[in-house]
């Protein structure tokens, strides 16, 4: 797997020999989180059949340049699509493509296909009806999804999730239609689809164009959707895209070259990527600052769940940009089984809790620290900031950490069973819980949802609660001992600089308040530690506001621990004198 980079995308290339190429192309936003894991172990599972595979991420979103903001975001879509068709062509000298598009995706990849000659294959993976239905079906998980502070429709766009739209783009989604296809898009078009019935309409407008059409049953498709961190992928279907693209491909005529990748660069900023590890398991981006500054400091961004490292709703991508602006550089991580790093097992599966992972993390700061960056600071939200904890604890290196909604500080056997359970049933209770409270939508967009997008928010805020209740016999086990209560003890002695934050009534204070006393006071009396709380948010901070509040107090937090290592310094400067 080797990075590339085209016009504002970032993508990675999974190269093979074969003259038959494949792109995917991806769904937007909460849909994405939850597919990056799935897009990943197909373009694996076809690059060992010996077929290149590009996939990458839209203008605006994951790692690739611009913004929500961004004037005629769905048109640059548009573009990106057709460039990555001639990127991989370019890239591997390939004869034919096969264009495979999720959701939102279908309807790009559709349109790309149109443009050009070679398309041989089109695959639509759960296609909408039109643009105009996936706005419905957006619009109303946006209003089910919705938090105090978190607009999800307005004049000037859609907002999903955190995940937004501008007003432009929703228009120009809105008059996208099968119907307005003006040429064949590909000999061969493969619809899967969630029910029988559902691709009819499509075939219909494919027919009429000259392609030969094929309608599937999508298996697995709302455990795929259900949420990023229960995602399940669906291996089945990935196996039979994976032989059915691969049957008879025409051999390469030439080697393929190693890529040459072109930083990303911004305002303030200019990005990488990094393959890491001993194993080289681990994928990432580094973002730096393009002046030089005297700050040598770099931090270290770990996945939220099975989040892949841009973060939910794009919330890592934003901090470190402006860190890099700010003179700090930071390396966006994905652990082994996440996002873009190795996936491994069969099924492969993440072990978000793995005590294991610190020595990953300890491999990513040899990374840094062998680039000159002398201060490491960790961060991590959920599992990422349990990860974070324990790092810090193994490793002295480690200057400072911010944990964002920790959920629980010892992992436990019930614990573990309990959040096996509800990764395993999450599909089926979001399903009930969207099934029982759109009595009240507009229906067909409503029956179109339950198919299409269970509902994360409410069952979330459940499950959660629920599993740090079932964990508490556990919980109160380990505070007895006062293993945390000491390892916060340890930790300021070093001279460690820790930052608690929390969105007010997280589950994660009750966790803090067992094992440190009311409010965390065993922790935050200690020197070093600090806690904040964070209004109006939830879990994920899915409002734009409690992002952007988590993202100035970080700020104000590297700063403070900076000032207070100049201060000795300035202190024995002037003495000397």
């Amino acid at each position: 797997m080797e990075p590339v980079s085209f016009g504002n995308c970032f993508g990675w290339l999974h190269n093979g020999q074969a003259s038959r190429g494949v792109v995917l192309m991806s769904p937007f936003g909460f849909e994405e989180l939850c597919a990056r894991k799935t897009f990943a172990l197909l373009g694996q599972a076809l690059a060992a059949r010996g077929i290149p595979v590009l996939r990458f991420d839209w203008s605006g979103t994951g790692d690739s340049l611009g913004g929500p903001n961004d004037i005629r975001q769905f048109d640059h879509w548009r573009n990106d699509a057709r460039d990555a068709v001639a990127t991989l062509k370019a890239l591997t000298g390939v004869k034919e493509i096969v264009v495979v598009g999720l959701r939102l995706g279908a309807l790009l990849a559709a349109d790309a296909a149109c443009a050009r000659d070679d398309v041989s294959r089109l695959v639509l993976l759960a296609p909408p009806a039109s643009g105009k239905a996936w706005l419905r079906e957006a619009a109303t998980f946006a209003r089910v999804m919705s938090v105090p502070g978190a607009a999800s429709t307005a004049a000037d766009g859609l907002e999903v999730a955190g995940f937004r739209i501008g007003a432009d783009s929703v228009e120009a989604i809105r008059t996208t239609e099968w119907g307005a296809l003006t040429a064949c898009p590909a000999p061969q078009v493969d619809i899967f689809v969630q029910q029988a019935g559902g691709g009819e309409r499509i075939e219909h407008y494919m027919n009429l164009l000259g392609a030969h059409t094929a309608c599937h049953t999508f298996q697995g498709y709302n455990a795929l959707m259900c949420d990023p961190t229960a995602s399940q992928a669906p291996m089945a279907l990935i196996e039979k895209l994976a032989e059915d693209m691969a049957a008879k491909a025409p051999a390469a005529t030439r080697a393929v070259p190693r890529p040459a990748f072109a930083p990303l660069t911004g305002h303030g900023f200019s990005e990488t990527p990094a393959r890491l590890g001993v194993d080289q398991n681990m994928a990432g981006i580094l973002c730096h600052p393009i002046e030089r500054t005297s700050r040598s400091e770099a931090v270290i961004f770990l996945n939220a769940g099975a989040i892949h490292h841009a973060g939910w709703a794009r919330m890592y991508v934003d901090m470190s940009r402006r860190l890099a602006r700010h003179g700090v550089a930071s390396l966006r991580l994905d652990l082994p089984g996440i996002g873009d790093s190795a996936m491994l097992g069969d099924p492969p599966v993440a072990s978000l809790y793995a005590r294991r992972m610190s020595g990953e993390v300890t491999q990513a700061i040899d990374w840094l620290k062998g680039r000159g960056y002398r201060r490491i600071t960790l961060a991590g939200a959920c599992s990422g900031a349990y990860q974070a904890f324990h790092a810090a604890l193994d490793d002295e290196r480690v200057d400072g950490f911010v944990l964002l909604n920790q959920l629980c500080f010892v992992w436990g056997a019930s614990y573990a069973m309990q959040f096996n359970a509800w990764q395993a049933t999450k599909s089926r209770s979001l399903n009930a819980q969207l099934s029982s409270a759109s009595a009240d939508e507009t229906l067909d967009a409503a029956r179109t949802l339950a198919r299409l997008m269970p509902i994360a928010k409410k069952v979330a805020k459940g499950g959660l609660s629920a599993l740090m209740s079932l964990q508490t016999y556990a919980s109160q086990a380990f505070a007895r001992e006062k293993s945390v209560e000491a390892a916060f003890i340890k930790l300021s002695s070093r001279g460690a600089r820790i930052m608690l934050a929390y969105s007010a009534g997280d589950a994660g204070l009750a966790e803090l308040e067992r094992h440190l006393g009311h409010e965390g006071i065993h922790a935050t009396s200690l020197p070093g530690v600090c806690k904040r709380i964070i209004e109006n948010a939830d879990h994920m901070l899915t409002p734009a506001k409690a992002r952007a509040e988590f993202a100035e107090e970080f700020v104000a937090f590297l700063d403070a621990n900076v000032a207070e290592e100049e201060t000795p310094q300035r202190d024995r400067a002037l003495a000397s004198a």
